[in-house]
């Protein structure tokens, strides 16, 4: 891999004029150390703001060799300004002269002490799709609220989290998408993944499902890279993330509204009801843990489920409570 790409060479990237294996190595470098990300992202800045002026059948690498040479803007006011108009993009294609002051301008648009404004997206009792403006899907949990940032910002998109989300991140090799939670911190450049970060419960809970992200626990060095079909556990009190094999079949049933028992101890099942339908299913008889439920629920309302949980059992009877269901065997 190339140890430095030259102006030219980002230039051509953003132009596509590179072929698919050399931009895929332009892509790789840019994201070995911060320097190479700032040197790509400002050239790319230097692209987006200079694509309003317009110019035809102008040959990249002969512009290139007039820019290094003199140009000559002597003449009359309206010569002059055409020249620069012409000049400027040739450098905005070629990347060569104005970088270190146009690097100057993108630190400066930087500015980290200004606050981020969010836009707040909460969906309350029912699951709520948003879509971003990246391409990127955010399904909503109920009770959940999603804050989305109002301004643009060239090197990433950050998010904030309360509550429980499934998202699809649209790739791009760009800008990475970061989720933010009280607790942990999701960074990605593609994938999907579902994020559970509810206030009362001691865990934030990472389930990816397609490519791999990078989870940091907050206020901490700690930091795990979560792959597909794993889960990370990210304790709320302490400085600790496990990685484990995604072995829950139901952690989207909130999304997809199918929930799906074979022989599955009743504690399992009730653990699932739970986090599905945010109340308590509370087991007062501890023989019944082990009691194995098979059946497969779809977008059912929890009343008609502990129906069918009682009529396929006649070990147990399931009483409403204030705070949800308690589960004793009949007598």
């Amino acid at each position: 891999m190339n140890d430095s790409y030259s102006d030219i060479d980002l230039a051509k990237y953003f132009a596509g004029e590179l072929e698919p294996q050399e931009a895929e190595r332009v892509e790789n470098w840019s994201n070995i150390s911060s320097e190479n990300k700032e040197k790509f992202d400002a050239a790319r800045f230097v692209w987006e703001r200079t694509q309003n002026i317009e110019l035809k059948n102008y040959d990249t690498e002969k512009a290139l060799s007039r820019v290094h040479g003199k140009l000559d803007f002597e003449g009359s006011a309206v010569s002059r300004d055409r020249s620069f108009l012409y000049y400027l993009k040739v450098v905005s294609i070629a990347a060569v002269i104005f970088l270190p002051v146009l690097l100057f301008v993108y630190r400066q648009g930087k500015d980290t002490s200004k606050p981020v404004l969010y836009t707040e997206v909460t969906a309350k009792q029912n699951l709520r799709l948003v879509k971003l403006p990246d391409g990127t899907e955010v399904w909503l949990n109920a009770n959940s609220t999603l804050y989305t940032p109002k301004e643009f910002n060239p090197q990433e998109y950050r998010l904030k989290l309360e509550g429980e989300a499934f998202f699809q991140v649209a790739h791009n090799h760009y800008r990475v998408f970061i989720v933010e939670t009280s607790t942990s911190t999701v960074k990605v450049l593609g994938t999907a993944f579902n994020l559970r970060a509810r206030k009362a419960e001691e865990k934030n809970i990472l389930s990816v499902v397609d490519g791999k992200v990078l989870c940091t626990k907050a206020n901490s060095d700690l930091e795990k890279v979560v792959e597909k079909g794993s889960e990370a556990d990210v304790s709320v009190n302490s400085d600790v993330i496990e990685i484990k094999k995604l072995e829950d079949e139901n952690f989207l049933s909130w999304k997809t509204g199918i929930m799906k028992f074979s022989l599955t101890p009743f504690r399992e099942v009730a653990k699932t009801l739970e986090k599905h339908y945010q109340i308590t299913f509370e087991i007062a008889d501890t023989s019944l843990y082990n009691l194995p439920i098979s059946t497969t629920l779809y977008a059912t309302p929890v009343e008609k489920v502990v129906e069918l949980l009682e009529m396929a059992n006649d070990d147990i009877k399931i009483s409403k409570t204030d705070k949800g269901f308690k589960v004793t065997r009949k007598q």
